[in-house]
């Protein structure tokens, strides 16, 4: 699975620090799936400026390895690491449907809540 980081419009004195924790969220969100990823594109901006309220979004597109169009998770929320958090479990959340979609495939959550007690 690759890895691809990249910021809008000024980037970040800390850039390599940032891209560091982008790789570890990635790879920690997509552990289980990492094998039908091809690769993942993550895009980090500041939309208003220096404001403040809810102005850092990010933009994650995950491109399966087989079949199926690329799956785009955004998110726009106060701080990087909110944004960074809720766009990869939105981008996650459409990789499992989709492939439970082409493949019949069942992600862990639906198959513990199927469980007979």
């Amino acid at each position: 699975m690759e890895i691809n980081v990249r910021f809008v419009g000024v980037a970040p004195s800390n850039a390599e620090a940032v891209i560091s924790e982008v790789e570890h969220r990635v790879n920690l969100a997509l552990d289980r799936l990492a094998h039908r990823v091809r690769e993942v594109r993550v895009s980090l901006s500041d939309v208003n400026g220096p404001r403040g309220g809810l102005d850092q979004q990010c933009v994650v597109i995950v491109t399966p390895r087989k079949e199926g169009d690329p799956l785009v998770g955004r998110a726009l929320e106060q701080t990087r690491g909110q944004a960074i958090a809720r766009s990869l479990k939105r981008a996650r959340r459409r990789l499992e449907d989709a492939l439970e979609r082409q493949r019949g495939w069942t992600p862990a959550r639906v198959r513990a809540s199927n469980r007979r007690i």
